[in-house]
C-alpha cells in the first residue's frame, strides 16, 4: 500500500518527499522516536513517584519542571505527527501504519488539549498565582 501512496493529487507537493519518506522509514528515526517514547513513560513514572512522595509528606511539589518537560514530550510528539502527515498526506490513514497513526493522533490531540487546559487555567488564574 505504501507505494500506492505517492500517485495523485497532493496537499503539499514537494521534491524531496521521498527523501522524507526514507528518513521517516530508516531505522534511526524509529529508534530515537522509541527513545522519546520510553524517555517519556519513564518520566511519567518518576513523577507520579515524587508527587506520590511528596502527598504522603504532605509537602508541596514545583510542577513546573515536569510541565517543561510535559510540553517538550508534547512538542516532539506533534513534530513526528506532523512529518509523518506531510509525507503520507491523505494515504495517512491508509499505509500500514495506519492504526499507529491512528492511536498517536489521540494521544497527541489529548496531550494537545492538557496543555491549552493549564494554559487557559494560568491565564484564568492571573495575578493571582504571582501573589503566591
Amino acid at each position: 500500500k505504501e507505494e500506492s501512496f505517492q500517485t495523485g493529487k497532493d496537499f503539499f507537493n514537494f521534491s524531496r518527499r521521498d527523501k522524507l519518506l526514507k528518513v521517516i522509514k530508516s531505522r534511526p528515526f524509529e529508534m530515537m522516536c522509541c527513545f522519546i517514547i520510553a524517555l517519556n513513560a519513564a518520566f511519567m513514572g518518576i513523577k507520579a513517584n515524587i508527587i506520590l512522595a511528596a502527598a504522603k509528606e504532605k509537602d508541596v511539589v514545583n510542577e513546573m519542571p515536569f510541565k517543561v518537560a510535559e510540553t517538550m514530550f508534547t512538542i516532539f510528539f506533534t513534530f513526528e505527527l506532523a512529518i509523518r502527515f506531510v509525507v503520507y498526506q491523505k494515504w495517512f490513514f491508509s499505509v500500514t501504519e495506519r492504526k499507529w497513526h491512528a492511536f498517536d493522533c489521540f494521544i497527541v490531540f489529548c496531550s494537545l488539549v492538557e496543555l491549552m487546559l493549564q494554559a487557559a487555567q494560568v491565564s484564568l488564574q492571573g495575578p493571582q498565582t504571582m501573589l503566591l
